[in-house]
Parts: C-alpha cells; structure tokens; sequence
C-alpha cells in the first residue's frame, strides 16, 4: 500500500488521505470487529490472496482470491469488484465499480467494513471504558470522557432517547476520582409534592408524617456524582431549586431554613431541544447556561452505525453465551436498519434473537426487526421461477445465497428434486460451502 504523498498536494490534503479509514464492521471471528484499517494514497485490495490487511481472509470461504479492491487518489475513494464469486456490496447493492462516501457499508465475502473519514487514535489517547465501539462518534465520546471526567464541573450530555446517556454520566463519574457514589434522580418520574424531598431531603416535622430528619438524594452523593436525568423535563419549582444549587453549591431540605453545602458533581442529561425549551419560555436560560459549562452530545447509533454488530453481539452474549455471536445475514441486516430506538432498540432485537437461538450462533428470522427497517439485502424474497424451469448461472448462485446455501429449501421453492438443484450446482461450477 502506497503511503507517499504526490508532487502538489498541500499538508491539508495529505492529512485528509490519511485520515480515510475502513473500520471492520462485522467479521466471522468476533477478535476482528472494530478493526480499523488505515487506506493510504493508493489501493489495497482484499481477497484470499491479499494477506495485508492481517485479517485472515483466506479462512474466509465466501471470498475470491482477488475479490475486491480499494482505490485513494487525491480526495476520492472507489471500491471497484475484481469479478469476485460473490459479488461486492455497497449499502446493500451489488456493485462493479462505484465512489465510496463517509459511513458507506461495504460487504466483501464474509466481513462488513464502514466507511470514516478518521485519524487512528494513538496508543494511551483514549481511557479504558465499559462502553463499546470503534468509530469516529465512540472515539469523541471517550475523549470527552478523558477531558470532562477529572474536572469538578457540571456536564451537560446531550442525546436522543435510547444512545446510552446515563452509561456515559456513570463513565464521567468512574473517570471523576471522585470516591462517593453514582446517585441518579429522574427529573420527570417523581411527583411534584415529594420532588424536593426526595432531592434535598427534610426535617423531623416538615409535614405530616415527617416524625424524624430525612437525607436526600444528594446527601447521599456526598463525595460523588449526582446523575439529574431527563433535565428537560424538570418542573418550574426544580429548576429554581437545581439552579441555587449550581450558584451557590448549598441546598436547603424542605422544612429546614439552615442551608447545606453540597459536596456532589453534577452531571445532567436530556433527550430535549433546551434551546428551543427556553424560547418557549419552558426552560430557565440561567439554569441552561450553567448546565452547559462542559457540554458533549452522544451520536445516534444511525450516526455510529459501524458499532452495531459489536453492541449486537456484546448483548447477544449477556442474553445467551459468553460464546454467542452473530450470524453474518443477522449482521448484515443490523447494519441496514436506520435505528430509530437507538442502543435501547438494538438491545431490545438481539434479545428476540436469542430466544429463537439454538446453540450460540445468533440469527435472522423474520420480524425481528420492524417493518420500516430496510430487509437485509442477501435474504430477500428471490425473484419468482417458473416451477422445474432451470435458472441461468448467475441467478442460481444469488437463489442459493438468498437460501444460505440450503439446496433442499431452494428445491421445494423450484418444485424440483434435490439432485437435480445438485447437478446444477455443479455444472455452474458453485462452491456450496461458502454461500454457507
């Protein structure tokens, strides 16, 4: 693989070549995933014979030789099929020859590599973290984490429903130093009347039923984090409250005129647009100004889509075996759903698979993932044959991969005996066991 630099270019365009990455998405043995394969200016081809991208790709037998091949000229990337037995997909569509963009998926044999315009982190960047991933949005997660987690400022972390919020506030606690505990307090799920009591506590005979003092949740972060989720949707009288807090770093429980230093840190967390909130005058602009000291925002899944299959079978193997993986049509299929539900939903998916799951390999069956999802290109319903008519070549081979490589499937569609899907097989010259 060619590294050099032609004669002309400037160092912003050298950077921006060396900044183009093909992260390994999905890989028969689950060692590989997350991968990042670094392209150069020049081309790098993948095949069985290719041994340079130290993927082991001769064990692969669903790919060619000489399958495919990755070219980076300037600023444009192609991915170009070297007439490979199965084909070379972009985004779900068999291509010959076709540009490459930021978050393409490309399938090539057995593996599933996402495109990212992305610098490889050096060794010792990044702290060592729970939370999983590879791509450019789970990178800028982890340096938040290693910038924001030792500092005592509150941080505000922005997201939508489901990305995994509340694991990056206990991920800045963890990185915190900080020895008291992880403390979460749901702003919208307790009641007006016990809000503040619940928050800062109360003293013996401060309503009915009070017979003796009670500490709130934030003495009981004292030395630590308190995580206020969903801060969108605090009431008028919390953000009064949380933003005296913030100011002044004291809290008074509710029937008691004696203030209490707060010896917490806070972190918040919302799925809403606060900015817009405080133009419709349902959100303090003071409390979002000192919300927003440190700020970070948490990517979509759709946004980090090259994280699927690790998440996927991460929980695959808390749901079934700590030797569950995952099925390369499952796979493939994950990565072309769009997510709307995010890691919650993904959770949610893998979790059905692995109650129709026999043994520890994870796979598709039908209905897993909603009706707005795209269908997993290679199990599409195959185009319809006349019954015992014989199918060119090429159409065959596509059958059998729509299939998984099961002829007696394939011969009850076709309305033909297994021997004679067979002898086609071996007169077209396929190979059963990689479509397998």
């Amino acid at each position: 693989m060619d590294e050099t630099i032609t004669s002309g270019s400037t160092e912003e365009d050298a950077a921006r070549r060396d900044s183009v990455a093909l992260i390994v998405a999905f890989h028969p043995d689950p060692a590989f995933l997350g991968r990042v394969v670094q392209i150069g200016n020049g081309s790098l081809t993948f095949g069985r014979d290719h041994p340079e991208t130290e993927l082991q790709l001769q064990l692969d037998r669903r790919m060619s030789r000489s399958h495919a091949e990755v070219i980076h000229l300037r600023d444009e990337l192609v991915v170009r099929d070297l007439k490979s037995r199965n084909g070379t997909w972009v985004n779900g569509e068999r291509i010959g020859h076709r540009p490459l963009r930021d978050g393409d998926v490309v399938r090539i044999g057995s593996m599933a590599l996402v495109v990212r315009w992305m610098d490889r982190p050096t060794e010792g960047e990044l702290p060592k973290s729970r939370l999983i991933g590879a791509g450019p949005g789970h990178l800028t997660t982890l340096r938040n984490i290693a910038d924001f987690g030792p500092r005592d400022s509150v941080v505000l972390i922005e997201g939508q429903p489901g990305v995994g919020k509340g694991l990056v506030a206990r991920a800045l606690h963890e990185a915190s130093g900080r020895a008291g505990p992880f403390v979460t307090f749901d702003c919208g799920a307790v009641a007006p009347g016990v809000m503040h009591s619940e928050l800062f506590g109360h003293a013996a005979g401060a309503f009915s039923g009070a017979r003796q003092r009670r500490g709130g949740l934030i003495e009981l972060a004292r030395g630590g984090t308190l995580f206020l989720d969903e801060i969108g949707d605090a009431s008028p009288e919390l953000q009064s409250s949380l933003l005296r807090l913030l100011e002044e770093g004291d809290y008074r429980p509710v029937g008691s005129d004696r203030p209490i230093r707060a010896d917490v840190r806070v972190v918040a967390a919302t799925n809403r647009d606060l900015d817009r909130a405080v133009r419709e005058e349902k959100f303090r602009f003071d409390l979002l100004t000192r919300l927003r000291r440190l700020w970070m925002r948490v990517p979509s899944l759709e946004d980090r889509i090259e994280d699927v299959p690790m998440l996927a079978t991460a929980f695959a193997q808390r749901h079934l075996s700590p030797e569950a993986v995952l099925h390369r049509q499952l796979a493939f299929a994950l990565l072309e759903y769009h997510w709307p539900g995010n890691v919650r939903e993904l959770d949610a998916v893998i979790e059905r698979a692995c109650v129709a799951t026999d043994g520890n390999e994870v796979r598709w069956t039908d209905g897993l993932i909603p009706r707005s999802g795209r269908p997993p290109p290679d199990i599409s319903r195959p185009p319809p044959i006349r019954p015992k008519s014989r199918p060119e070549p090429d159409e065959l081979r596509q059958l059998l991969i729509a299939k998984d490589g099961n002829v007696t499937h394939l011969a009850n569609d076709l309305g033909v005996a297994r021997h004679t899907v067979y002898r086609w097989v071996k007169e077209a010259g396929i190979d059963l066991e990689a479509l397998r």
